[in-house]
Formats: structure tokens, sequence, C-alpha cells
């Protein structure tokens, strides 16, 4: 491969190594956007005993593309020999502005512009790279040679065997790597670019690199450490060694997605792999150990062993996901990263999966563009949370399993269904039958419970059915074999779990308090009788229940009441009881669910009111973190003020509004604002911003170089509220001035703007044709039409939002669109069914709804 900086184009020659089975006249291949030439077919090195002569060498005939299924086919006229050939060809393609295939990167060197080029090829841009078989299963050796300027590194999956100068070309150099083991082409890559790097072996003999432009090396040693530590560990849990002799991470100032996982060379954009000692926040170290261990744990789950097929995707992102906690949490014990797994990706699955137009974790795709859309929370968080079942289900022989698993696959493909198989005979226990309708069926159940008695004996009466966010009936009635915790005041610490494996079930019951789904352990929703949850909020207001399950019952009081099975009163009443909480992640549960509400109430009569009972909620955790940090505060307390700030700041508290402005004053005079409080500072006083205020914060932007602080300026300036602020903030995202692998930020940030919802779905409709073609692919327009469209609430914004949705629909976004149009009638009923509600809790939090007024399981399952 030959980059050219000068023209933005690329060439290449490429000799695949085949097998004919069979006499065929053509050969297809992926290829996309590259013009392919001196194509020819080498029978002659291979000479087949089945033919009385020693081969030949062919051109084909005729060279056609199919634009659609992005494939070039070569048409040889003759019937191809039955063995072993050679297919060599060039080609030449652009080093495209698009984030994806072979593409062109820039930063500045001593504030001059320069220019490099960087790969992503996963799921299915290989093929814009070079023509191949670019399909999981069609693993090969690759043995890659870059041909690159003199002053340039050049990197590949392997380490460098041979670097050369090329005849007749003395500003270059050739640089052969060794050939990598067999690989799928979505993981082979390559970077050009002046970049330095620190590096470190790890305890295992294994050279680790990180990367960066010129500048910024330093700020890769705390992702240095986390892959000295996470490499061997996975190593150890895995009980297989990491197959390559190195591992290079690189930071490029454009990537479209968060990393990818390419063997042996990682590529981050700068966000998630470095770290300034000086200027990044605790929250940012917390994503660099995340998305660094992420693609730490796909080496041995996506890489060593990969999915045959795009299906089955969910066995790379899903262990990924699941395994990235396990790294952090080792290494970070303090961070809670498994509380938080439940707070965020747990919670974020049962949101992602609730929808009538939901699919399943195992979904079948084809088209290049339903296999983008796949790579969402479902798969990634769904996945997650899937693995932590089995992990508690299966207890240690998970791991030893896997190690199994890992060794009978390895350097091939395999499906969900050879897993449930190798675990199941590896703990003797029917792990197919228990886990499989979670991956394979559409959803999860809710438990609809029930307090009763048989014999004289108390009991407690369940009874399953899938749960739909909008309190509709899948009338195909899909069962799962779901894990009860029972937990209880005298089981707190040891609570007691059995499988429901029909529609209904009877347990024991105490007289007190009962929760069930002990620890958040499955993936599923309680309801619970109105009696039962005046207990459980009783016990939660008593300090009663762990911090895990504290955030389950938040979660699932909010959207059993957005189903229409559990009043508001009883949500907000739970809410209420947290007055006394202490930790990080319930706060922020809190916060989510109270500006759900905000959101929802928004121009209505309760919106003052809510905004009231907020500010006097934050207002007693606000007075006891502080603006500033104490001696001895950890990650989970610098990101707990920072919570505790911006929701006091976003209700409109003057004090706390003023006391940020003073403090962008101080640090724009002095360079000095803890980093741990910059995001709230800059967010605060956009949402309330003057012109003064935004220049300021643009003064912020232009001035800094580092990409932490870009993002975290964006990321304000997309909660500005005044109509001609949203409008500059929307034109400033497609603007030169921002990033193209930025704009998703801004649009997805101000997709949560009540203030620019409408502004901002107007924009979008306006410039539909650029956005699709800016960030990187469908993936990030999905989640934005989502973000945007799922806030609308009356039938005018439904009319509309439906009649852009028909003459817009396209593979990629048919899904988000029709969750889109979901969301925005569940919103409708929500208000119909909660606004007065709202009001009358407001009024006053101490009249209980009548037990009559509650809600529970609907008539269908009695």
């Amino acid at each position: 491969m030959k980059p050219n900086f000068n023209t933005f184009t690329f060439s290449g020659t490429n000799t695949a190594e085949i097998v004919i089975k069979e006499p065929v006249r053509s050969i297809t291949l992926h290829a996309l956007e590259l013009e392919i030439k001196n194509v020819v077919l080498d029978e002659s090195v291979y000479a087949n005993q089945n033919y009385p002569f020693e081969g030949r060498t062919i051109k084909p005939i005729e060279i056609s593309y199919d634009k659609k299924l992005q494939t070039v086919t070569f048409d040889f006229g003759v019937d191809l020999y039955v063995g072993k050939a050679k297919l060599k060809m060039e080609f030449t393609g652009k080093l495209n502005n698009q984030l994806h295939g072979f593409y062109r990167t820039s930063y500045k060197v001593v504030d001059k512009k320069h220019w490099g080029a960087s790969t992503q090829f996963e799921a299915t841009d290989a093929r814009r790279a070079f023509p191949c078989w670019d399909e999981p299963d069609k693993k090969v050796r690759f043995h890659t040679t870059l041909i690159v300027p003199k002053h340039m590194a050049a990197l590949s999956n392997m380490p460098v065997d041979v670097t050369i100068q090329p005849t007749g070309d003395e500003y270059r150099k050739m640089v052969c790597f060794k050939p990598t083991p067999p690989m799928s082409t979505y993981l082979a890559a390559f970077v050009v670019a002046d970049l330095e790097y620190i590096e470190a072996t790890d305890k295992n003999g294994v050279l680790i690199r990180v990367y960066t432009t010129p500048g910024k090396k330093e700020h890769g040693k705390f992702a240095l450490d986390v892959a000295l530590h996470t490499l061997p560990y996975y190593a150890d849990y895995y009980k297989t060694p990491y197959p390559l002799p190195k591992l290079d991470l690189v930071a490029i100032p454009d990537f479209g997605s968060g990393a990818m996982e390419n063997w042996g060379l990682e590529i981050f954009r700068e966000t998630a792999l470095l770290v300034d000692e000086k200027n990044s926040s605790a929250s940012a170290r917390e994503r660099v150990a995340d998305v660094v261990d992420h693609e730490l744990a796909h080496h041995w789950f996506g890489n060593l062993v990969t999915m045959k097929w795009w299906t089955h995707l969910w066995l790379n992102e899903g262990f990924a996901n699941f395994v990235e906690m396990l790294g952090v949490a080792a290494q970070f014990p303090a961070w809670k990263r498994r509380v938080r797994f439940v707070a965020e990706d747990l919670v974020g699955a049962l949101h992602d999966m609730d929808k009538p137009s939901s699919h399943p974790i195992e979904v079948d795709v084809n088209d290049p563009a339903e296999i983008r859309e796949i790579f969402d929370t479902t798969t990634y968080s769904g996945g997650g949370s899937v693995n932590r079942m089995i992990e508690h289900y299966l207890g240690n022989e998970f791991p030893k399993g896997i190690t199994k698993y890992l060794d009978c696959f390895k350097y091939g493909n395999a499906a969900t269904e050879d897993l449930w198989k190798i675990l199941g005979k590896s703990s003797g226990k029917p792990v197919s039958d228990i886990m499989g309708p979670y991956t394979r069926q559409a959803g999860y159940p809710v438990i609809f419970t029930e307090e009763g008695s048989r014999n004289g004996k108390s009991i407690l009466k369940l009874e399953q059915m899938r749960f739909l966010m909008d309190g509709s009936i899948d009338e195909t009635y899909p069962l799962w074999n779901v894990p009860i915790g029972v937990m209880t005041p005298a089981t707190v610490e040891n609570p007691k779990f059995m499988y429901m494996k029909g529609r209904r079930m009877t347990i024991p019951r105490t007289t007190k308090w009962v929760k069930l789904n002990a620890g958040q352990s499955g993936l599923y929703r309680v309801a619970y009788s109105p009696r039962m949850w005046d207990r459980l909020t009783d016990a939660v207001r008593a300090g009663e229940i762990p911090e895990i399950d504290r955030i389950g019952l938040l979660d699932d009081a909010f959207a059993l009441a957005r189903a229409g099975y559990v009043s508001i009163w009883s949500a907000l009443g739970l809410l209420d009881a947290h007055r006394n909480e202490r930790e990080t992640y319930v706060w922020a549960m809190l916060a989510g669910k109270l500006n759900g509400v905000a959101s929802l109430v928004r121009d209505e009569d309760p919106e003052a009111m809510l905004a009231e009972y907020a500010r006097k909620f934050f207002k007693p955790l606000v007075e006891r973190v502080g603006w500033d940090k104490k001696p001895g505060e950890g990650n989970l307390e610098a990101i707990l003020r920072g919570v505790a700030l911006s929701n006091l700041g976003a209700y409109g508290d003057e004090e706390i509004i003023a006391e940020a402005r003073k403090r962008l004053d101080a640090f724009i005079a002095s360079g000095t604002l803890d980093p741990d409080i910059r995001q709230t500072v800059y967010t605060i006083v956009a949402q309330n911003a003057t012109d003064e205020d935004f220049e300021k914060l643009m003064k912020v932007y232009d001035s800094t170089d580092m990409h932490e602080e870009k993002v975290r300026v964006l990321r304000a300036i997309a909660h500005v509220r005044r109509p001609e602020l949203i409008r500059r903030v929307l034109n400033l995202s497609l603007s030169l001035k921002v990033r193209s692998q930025d704009t998703p930020i801004v649009l997805s940030v101000m997709a949560g703007n009540d203030s620019a919802r409408r502004t901002e779905w107007e924009f979008i409709m306006e410039n539909w044709g650029t956005l699709l073609t800016r960030g990187g692919g469908l993936g990030w327009i999905s989640r934005v039409v989502r973000g945007v469209t799922e806030g609308f609430k009356d039938r005018s914004d439904l009319a509309r939002v439906e009649a852009f949705f028909k003459t817009h629909s396209m593979p990629g976004l048919d899904r988000a669109m029709q969750i889109s149009l979901q969301m925005i009638k569940s919103n409708m009923k929500w208000l119909n069914r909660n606004l007065r509600d709202v009001e009358s809790w407001l009024t006053d939090t101490r009249v209980p709804l009548p037990a009559s007024e509650q809600v529970s399981a609907p008539h269908e399952l009695r």
C-alpha cells in the first residue's frame, strides 16, 4: 500500500493465494470505491496433477462492479483449473475523509498542518482499502508492506520484518511487516503519520507501545499503565497467552468510533487513550481505562476466536463489555466498576431492549447498513448483561468454560450455540436452555408479584411476560428462564436464588419487605404490588437496601410507571426516599429519573413546581460536597460533585449560576480550574449564556489543542437555550472548526436539550444529505435521530416526524425510525396518564395514592 498525501489517494497491489474447488469462469471479491487493473490469475505456480500440462497465467476478459453488493467480478472467459492459484491485482483508491476504509487524518506539528492516514475496517470497510473476501469467517494470513515518506512512522498488525529503500524513490521507505496469524479482514490495520511513542514490556514479555502525534506522548502514560496491568490479567483470566509479540495503541486525531481492536494495532480517538495529568478529569480517566480494557478483551473474544457472521456480533462486543468491567475493577477497586456496570450498562440495555421494534441480541443481518445498525446498546450492554448472568449462574465454572471455548476455536470462528455447548459441557448445567432465550428472543421479561396465601401460609405469586415500555402486549407470549434472587431483611448478605421456568411460580413470603432480582443479577424487571412498593420505599428510607438494588428499584419504578404498571406516585415516592443518599451512582440514577420527568412536563403546569422541588432535593447534596476538592477524595467524590452542581445549576439555582460564571472568568484569566468541575462550569454557563458568555466558551475552545478540552466545550455549548445561540451551535457542528468525528457529540448532546429539540430537528431535516456523509457512518445518525425525536410529545410533532420518515427510509435507519415513533406515542400516553398526578404529588407528597388507583399486572395475564 502506498498513500499519496498530495492527491489524497493510495495505490496498492494484492496477491491472494486461493483454492479453486470446482470449475468456474469467474471470481468475485468485495471491493468498494476502488479502481482495479492488471488482474492476473497465476495457475502455473501450483501445477495440478489433474491436468496434463503445467498450468498457465490468465487475465480476465471483463472486470465488472456491483455497487449495491459492493463486489467486483473477474470474468476469465474459460473454466479455471481446480486447485491452488494466485490471484494478483493492482488497485487505486481515495484517502477519504469519511473515517472509514483507508482515510486521511490531520494534525499540527509546530503550528503547521500535516496529514496522515489510518484505517477503520469494521464491519465491512476493508473492501474500501483493497479487494478481498470481506467476511469474518474468511480468515487469512496478511503479509503487509507499506511504502511511505521516510520521516513518517508506518504501523500494522505485526512487528516490522525489514525496511528497505524502494528503487528510484529516495524520499520513501518500504516497510515490510511479519505475517499475521489467520485473522478476519476487518481486523487488518495500518497507520501512517508523524508519531512518537512510549513503551514498556508486560510481565509476560509482550512489548506495548502507546503512539501519539508529536508533543503528546507523555499523555499516553496512564493508558500504558492500564495495558500493562490488563493484558496479562486477561491472559491469566482466559488461561490463554496473548498470541502476538507486540501491541500498539495509537491515538489518532480523527477517528469515528471510540476505538478499534485491530489485532496488535489498536486505534483510538485521542479522548479514549490520552490523559493529561493536569487537565484531565476523573471521568476521563475512567473512560480511558474502560476503552483500553474493552479493546484488550477483544484480542481473545473477537480476534483469536471470531464470530462466524455478524448475527453473533454479541460474542465479540457483549463479552468485551463484560470483561472490560472485570479488568477495570481489578486495577481500580475504589471506582466501584461493578456498580457502574449496573447503573450504565444493565440499565442501558433494559431501556434499549424494551421497545416493540427492539431487536434480539442475536439478530439476522445481511446488508452492510443492517450490520452497522446492530453496533448498539442491545449488542454491547445487553450482551454484557447476559454474560454477567452467565457468570452468576456458573460461578467459577464460567472462566473455565471460556478457556475451553477459546482453545477449541482459536484462529477460527464460532457461533453462539458453540459457546453454550462448551459452557454446558464444562459446567454440567443446561446453559443453552437457560441463557438461549435471552439472546434469541427480542426483549426481556417483567415479573409481576402479588401477595397471597395457600394452606394457611403466606406466598408470593409470580407471573412473567415480555416487558414493553409502552405497556403493549407481545401476543406471542415468549417465556424466559428467570433467575429469581430473593432478598429480605434477613438475607441481604446471602440472597436465595431459584429459577422461574414457566409462566407462573409461587415462593414463600415474608411479612416484611422482599426484593426480587437481588443484586440486579438478572436481565428483567419486577413489578410489585402497591403494599410491597410501600415497604420497599420505607426500607430505602431506612438504609436497608444495598446500593446496586436501590439503582435497580429506581429504574424499574420509573420504567414501570411509563408502561402503566406502577403509579407515578410510587415512583416519585421512591425517589423522594433517597434524600439521605450517599452513593455516587445512585445519585446519578436519581438525577436521570428526575430529569426524565422534567423533560416530559416541560411547558406544562407542573414545570415550575418540579424545578423548585429539584432545587430543594439537590441543595443539601451540594452543601455537603461543595465546589472544591477535599483532601483524600477519589474519583467517586469528584463525579458526585459534578452530578450535584450540574443538576442544581440546570434547575436554575442563581447562586450556582453566578459561581459558575465567576469560575469561568477566573479560569480564562489564570488558566486554573479543577478539571473535575470544568464540564460542570462550562455547561452551567452555557445553559444561561449571554453572547458574551458564549464568546468566552469559544475562546477556551480556540485556545487549546487538547481534544478532551475541546469536547468539554462542545458538550457545554450544546446546552444553550437561547434560539439564536442554538442555531449558531448547530451551524458550528458542520463547520471546519469542528472535526467530523465530533459532529455527533454536539448533535447527540443537544438532542437532550429541551430548548433546542425542535430547532435541531429542523436542522437535521435541512442538512440530511450532508449528515449522511459526515462522522463515519449511519450509526451515529441513528442515535441522534432517536435522541432528538424521542423527546417529542404532541401530535403535531409526531405528524412531522412520520412525514419525514416516510420519505427518508433506508436500511440501517428503519429500526431507529420505528422506535422513535413508538417513543413519541409513549410520551403522549405518559402525559395523559400522569401529568395531573405529578402535579398532585408535587403539591403534597404526604398524601398517598389510594390503593385502588395503583396499577399492577395487565388483565391479559390474570
